[in-house]
């Protein structure tokens, strides 16, 4: 009887762990509300930024951390959508750059991504803001896929236009590993980027799913021959 009750609560633990990959397979939009922010400007949140199974690492060859801004944060100064949003900056002429990874599942797709200059145009470091935007997705199969953009250095604070782009990614990039994200203003001076509810979606592999199933089913005929 004990050795029943064991294999039914494998059974179940297999059962949950089936659940759990189909749960994954969902979407999921990383909106950055819950980063520190201030109304004075942006607040450093490190080097990294872990939220929903996924981590996003900033190279650090410029020793520049994410940061967090509120919507607008003053009244001459920074981008608007409505909500607090994310933002990564260089001092440099090095490109700002950025990872995005799963933390859950082996792979995920990107879908989209909400871009902005970051600063209001007419600000005096505008010239600094990104305009070219590249994506470089790195395939769990090997291989990689690119994807480029320009912004439209349309950005006014709030009310006024709309400083946020979104950008959707090429069909081309499911199956990944990770994607790296370079921006570059041209200028020596820096270069500033914002963004914001970047669209995935975590990729579990079906095989591994029919496996965890077939084994569970196994186990149940054992239990019910052992009876």
């Amino acid at each position: 009887m004990k050795s029943h009750n064991s294999i039914r609560k494998f059974i179940f633990f297999v059962l949950s762990l089936i659940g759990f990959s189909s749960d994954m397979r969902g979407a999921v939009v990383l909106n950055f509300d819950s980063l520190i922010t201030s109304p004075a400007g942006g607040v450093s949140n490190g080097f990294t930024i872990a939220d929903s199974g996924f981590l996003l690492t900033a190279d650090t060859s410029d020793k520049r951390e994410f940061r967090g801004y509120e919507d607008g944060w003053q009244l001459n100064r920074g981008s608007s959508n409505g909500s607090t949003y994310a933002a990564l900056w260089t001092a440099s002429f090095l490109p700002l750059s950025f990872m995005i990874e799963p933390t859950l599942t082996p792979a995920f797709d990107l879908i989209s991504i909400d871009l902005a200059e970051m600063l209001n145009n007419g600000d005096p470091s505008f010239d600094r803001v990104a305009r070219r935007v590249s994506f470089e997705g790195h395939l769990l199969s090997g291989g990689s896929v690119t994807q480029n953009f320009i912004l439209d250095l349309s950005s006014d604070g709030k009310g006024g236009g709309t400083d946020f782009e979104t950008l959707a990614l090429l069909p081309s990039f499911v199956g990944l590993s990770s994607v790296t994200i370079k921006a570059s203003s041209g200028n020596s001076l820096g270069t500033y980027l914002a963004f914001d509810n970047i669209s995935l979606q975590g990729a579990v592999p079906e095989p591994s799913v029919g496996a965890l199933f077939g084994l569970a089913l196994l186990l149940w005929g054992l239990v019910q021959r052992t009876r």
